[in-house]
């Protein structure tokens, strides 16, 4: 994915990696990875004079602008479009140096001479990817979809918890059971069998099918806002 990186030190672009559920980006001769944007950490000497560091080396104070090339599905056609990303990450909180004090985020959706743009999240608020995603979708005509895991009906998050991004649960490799479970969360279905790897939100496969309705599992706060 193409991005354009900034913060106090200066600005610059590059591509991001997000290979098995890992991030990497490699920014100023150092190499960062983590599973999600506010945990992209470098293990590197001397690192904090180029960047504004918390926790044990993970970026802060600073933004991200991602372009991801991305499939809209449709009744009759494939259409091509362009997902942006913009992602702002804060400081340290005052009182625990391990937890960024927010981040703000949004997405924006290109395609067929249309655009559509998302309201601001705050990580402060509890929100996260998933609510970002969905507000999107609801944002789009009747009968559009965007091509990927976070709208394929084999890719869903662990009731036990996710984190903010890259955490989906891929069940392909039990397509059978995995689709006749319409009640996945009340069913059993996590503790019983285990899911073939963890995906980003983003990815997608040859065995992409569209997520039916009722297996969203909308929490309340993401439900379509009037």
């Amino acid at each position: 994915m193409r991005f354009s990186y900034k913060d106090r030190f200066g600005e610059e672009t590059s591509v991001i990696e997000n290979t098995d559920a890992t991030l990497k980006v490699k920014l100023r001769g150092e190499d960062f990875q983590g599973h999600s944007f506010e945990f992209l950490t470098t293990f590197a000497p001397g690192a904090n004079t180029k960047f504004d560091l918390y926790s044990d080396g993970c970026l802060s104070n600073c933004e991200f602008l991602i372009s991801k090339a991305i499939t809209i599905i449709t009744k009759d056609e494939f259409i091509p479009g362009e997902l942006i990303l913009y992602f702002k990450l804060g400081n340290a909180k005052p009182n625990d140096v391990d937890e960024l004090d927010d981040m703000q985020f949004h997405l924006q959706l290109n395609y067929d001479e249309h655009s559509y743009k998302t309201k601001d999240f705050s990580l402060e608020k509890g929100q996260d990817i998933e609510s970002a995603l969905f507000f999107l979708k609801d944002m789009l005509p009747e009968g559009h979809t965007i091509k990927s895991c976070f709208f394929c009906m084999y890719s869903i998050y662990s009731p036990y918890g996710k984190n903010f991004f890259n955490d989906m649960q891929c069940y392909r490799n039990l397509k059978g059971i995995y689709g006749s479970a319409e009640k996945l969360y009340e069913s059993g279905f996590f503790h019983n069998h285990e899911h073939e790897k963890y995906v980003s939100e983003l990815d997608v496969c040859t065995d992409y099918r569209i997520k039916p309705a009722f297996m969203e599992n909308r929490r309340t706060d993401d439900k379509k806002q009037e």
